[in-house]
């Protein structure tokens, strides 16, 4: 949790810095919210050894996640005429699929099998410093417009009773389409994080790909 708070605390400090700094920018600020389909990595990790009938082995055990949801808010100002920095924290939710067991050694066929559901929800809440840069010329339609960008900060997991966190990252790309006085945000998420410790053991990196619509207000 410290670490999360930390890295957070840092990222949101530098966004309004950053923001504080640009005298040459028009001063538009704006919030959102968004909500959105969400794709997640399995929940996993692994372990080597030596064993004497297969020699040098890899296990690999991981618990599938179905397609869950995402939701957020954001708030953020233009710094430049096309550079947009903000704060983003978002909550996203998936239930538990399959348990699945891979192993590769050096004298054995790979084998991976399914052992059935697995009851239980995966829980990930997200702080991120972001960054937009909004791609001119693309798009004929004035009231159109494509971006690009990514962000850091840090995340909170929770699963089976059990939290972590660490460091997070996120990139993306969209197009801002203007409806009156604000705007729908429409676009793509890939979220991603460090390794981290539970259940005891040493957790993969958790990636999630979410696929979002939001409604902007300018202010």
């Amino acid at each position: 949790m410290n670490n999360l708070l930390t890295t957070s605390a840092i990222l949101i400090a530098t966004t309004a810095a950053t923001t504080a700094s640009a005298q040459s920018a028009s001063g538009d600020w704006y919030t959102s919210v968004f909500a959105g389909a969400s794709i997640s990595s399995d929940l996993g990790f692994s372990e080597s050894g030596y064993h004497p009938v297969p020699g040098n082995y890899t296990f690999e055990y991981g618990i599938e996640m179905e397609t869950g949801y995402i939701l957020g808010v954001t708030a953020g100002k233009r710094v430049m005429s096309n550079v947009r920095v903000e704060v983003e924290l978002s909550y996203a939710k998936y239930v538990a699929g399959d348990f699945v067991v891979s192993v590769t050694s050096d004298n054995l066929p790979d084998y991976s099998g399914s052992y059935g559901d697995v009851d239980g929800e995966m829980e990930t809440t997200y702080l991120l410093g972001n960054v937009w840069y909004e791609v001119e010329g693309v798009s004929s339609n004035t009231n159109i417009q494509p971006y690009i960008g990514g962000g850091l900060g840090g995340f909170i997991v929770k699963a089976d009773g059990e939290e972590a966190d660490g460091f997070a990252y996120q990139l993306g790309a969209g197009a801002m389409i203007g409806v009156g006085a604000g705007a729908i945000d429409v676009g793509y998420r890939f979220k991603g994080t460090g390794e981290f410790d539970m259940f005891n053991e040493t957790i993969d990196p958790l990636t999630s790909s979410s696929f979002q619509a939001a409604y902007v207000v300018n202010f």
